[in-house]
């Protein structure tokens, strides 16, 4: 179980980075030092490649905390039966 905690703890972590990342003043600061006539544009594309990687993330966790909740209740299944 140890090793789902420290997924779940990395995702968790991650899903803070991009959140941080996803504030306008952020997503600002990061496309101004790229050269480009179409700010706007990248800024867009920026925002909508760290809104993906929330969804993932977050599906991501959604997944880990299910498959813990199920194994922890097949788990106490198992030992009712003992």
């Amino acid at each position: 179980m140890s090793g789902v905690q420290a997924k779940k703890s990395e995702l968790a972590a991650h899903l803070e980075d991009v959140e941080y990342a996803l504030k306008p003043e952020n997503i600002e600061r990061a496309a101004a030092g790229i050269g480009t006539t179409r700010p706007e544009e990248l800024r867009e594309q920026r925002r909508k490649q760290l809104e993906s990687d929330r969804t993932r993330t977050q599906q991501q966790l959604d997944q880990l905390n299910a498959n813990e909740a199920r194994l922890q209740q097949a788990i106490r299944d198992f030992r009712r039966r003992r």
